[in-house]
């Protein structure tokens, strides 16, 4: 989570990140648990945490940075790494933007004729417009998709997801700037349009190439 001035070591914000991540990433691993005698991908091998058969998505309605409708069928033909955040973030998406960069060129080396996109879904519409996504998401890579919703959406989308954000009050000494603490988990999406992986941090380029590419092997395999 981010932050630039002094704050608690777990703000209630944070707090609340941390359990509802947790419950995820259990659920998640209870799923693979559970089905994994009919699966033949090697589980221990992957550094994410794998959802067999994929998790359906709840039908919803972003808009891309170029104006143009981002929906479920956005995610089907292709895979997907999909990650939540914000512009004004001081670090942590940033970082992932950049991380995400070098697991692509990874990948083009490895895999060029791969169909992978990789989105950024912002959870703070207010701020964040489409003329300030489209400065900046694909700054980090032309091919990268800024999108975002009304908040209505954006909320049920991360519920379905199990993504987490708590948007904080503005800080008047600052001119109104507040920050949003949110999780910082990407997600793959398999070309069905379903969830198919978790990567938590740290996210390591090399290693997430690794998985994606495992886990697409066995996708088409079955």
């Amino acid at each position: 989570m981010n932050a630039t001035t002094k704050r608690p070591f777990l703000s209630p914000g944070l707090l609340l990140i941390l359990v509802a991540v947790a419950s995820v990433i259990v659920g998640v691993l209870a799923a693979a648990l559970l089905y994994r005698p009919q699966q033949t991908l090697e589980l221990e091998e992957l550094r994410a945490a794998y959802l067999p058969g994929g998790k359906p998505v709840r039908p919803f309605q972003l808009v891309d940075h170029r104006g143009e409708r981002f929906d479920n069928a956005r995610l089907e033909g292709r895979w997907s790494w999909v990650f939540f955040g914000y512009t004004h973030c001081p670090d942590a998406c940033p970082l992932a933007l950049a991380t995400l960069n070098a697991a692509v060129e990874e990948l083009q080396a490895r895999a060029p004729e791969l169909p992978l996109q990789v989105v950024m879904v912002s959870v703070d519409p207010a701020r964040d417009t489409l003329e300030r996504l489209a400065a900046y998401v694909p700054h980090f890579n032309p091919g990268f998709i800024g999108a975002t919703g009304s908040d209505e959406e954006l909320r049920a989308l991360t519920r379905d997801l199990g993504i987490v954000y708590v948007i904080h009050e503005p800080e008047p000494d600052r001119g109104g700037y507040y920050l949003v603490d949110h999780s910082t988990a990407i997600l793959l999406f398999n070309p069905a349009g379903r969830l198919q992986a978790i990567f938590s941090q740290p996210h390591i380029p090399q290693s997430m190439v690794d998985d994606l590419l495992k886990i697409q092997g066995h996708y088409q395999s079955r």
